[in-house]
């Protein structure tokens, strides 16, 4: 009795190889060798993606006026502004064009004192083979202008 449905699985198991083999990765939650994962695949690939900046409070700061730039930033004229504004919380992102690397400035001001905190990033788009799909990733930019 158990040598029939030893065979019975077998047999089972060889049918739904073949039939697996017959349609293919389909990139449904599936791997190419048919298990389940919980990786999804964007097919289309990003335009953007998020440049998140962190600022610091406390001591007499309750504003923290920002300013992003494209590029690195050089001192000079041609650093390139995008934008200026004040953050009110620790933690804000922007939706933002990928494949650029942005640059942030934090104005700290306590009495005649300014401090100004720098940091840069770019939004990387990258990109991989599954199952003979092209798979985007993005990587988003993390800015920590926070004062020190």
């Amino acid at each position: 009795m158990k040598h029939v449905t030893y065979r019975l699985s077998i047999k089972a198991l060889a049918a739904f190889l073949l039939g697996y083999a017959a349609t293919g990765c389909n990139n449904n939650n599936q791997d190419c060798n048919g298990l389940l994962t919980t990786v999804s695949c964007e097919t289309n690939r990003p335009d953007s993606g998020l440049v998140s900046l962190t600022v610091s409070f406390g001591n007499g700061i309750d504003a923290v006026p920002i300013a992003v730039y494209q590029g690195k930033l050089k001192g000079d004229r041609e650093d390139v502004l995008l934008f200026r504004d004040t953050l009110y919380q620790t933690n804000v992102s922007y939706r933002m064009p990928a494949d650029v690397l942005y640059s942030a400035t934090a104005r700290y001001r306590r009495g005649s004192d300014t401090l100004i905190a720098i940091d840069g990033e770019r939004i990387n788009v990258s990109s991989d083979n599954d199952c003979g799909t092209t798979c985007y990733t993005v990587t988003n930019a993390s800015l920590d202008v926070q004062k020190r």
